[in-house]
């Protein structure tokens, strides 16, 4: 299977919602919103397969401290074959080109991620940090992100890696 990689590729508002809506992204996006994430985004990374978008990540950054996974998303039929991991890597290539976030530069690359995909991104290198928080400002809001966050812990509940963050003491 030949993918088709890129940091140069101009993606579509609509194939960023038909690959978010293959892992169950969609129902919060819509294509005005996607239209302004990709004209926003600092770096995007593509694969392909017989030009279909198969996977991206997509980064924002401030260029000096932060720079953060706003997406990262493999169609279903295709993970578990590296694409995620060469995304990734394209991602963490671009943080060291600008010296954020990586090795000894400052600042954080950060990322939530997302039900069923802790392993993968501590495989990956990344920490979980039980710190994280977001703003809940409206019923709506508040009322997705508990539901999410059940649906998250519900799944680690089964995983390893929730008995460690169980663990981890809070600094005082």
């Amino acid at each position: 299977m030949k993918i088709l990689y890129s940091s140069c590729d101009k993606i579509t508002p609509r194939e960023l919602l038909e690959l978010s809506a293959s892992v169950g992204f969609a129902e919060h996006r819509s294509i005005e919103a996607n239209k302004k994430a990709i004209a926003n985004s600092s770096f995007i990374a593509s694969a392909r397969f017989n030009k279909k978008l198969i996977g991206v990540i997509r980064l924002i950054t401030d260029y000096g401290y932060i720079i953060h996974v706003a997406d990262m998303a493999v169609n279903p039929e295709y993970q578990r074959k590296g694409i995620g991991t060469k995304l990734l890597k394209m991602a963490k290539e671009f943080a060291k080109k600008i010296k954020v976030g990586t090795g000894k530069n400052l600042g954080e690359l950060s990322l939530f991620a997302n039900t069923g995909a802790v392993e993968f991104y501590q495989d990956s290198d990344f920490t979980l940090c039980p710190n994280g928080m977001v703003l809940t400002d409206d019923p709506i809001r508040k009322g997705f992100e508990n539901n999410f966050q059940k649906k998250w812990k519900k799944r680690q509940k089964s995983s390893i890696y929730f008995e460690e963050l169980k663990r981890i003491e809070p600094l005082e």
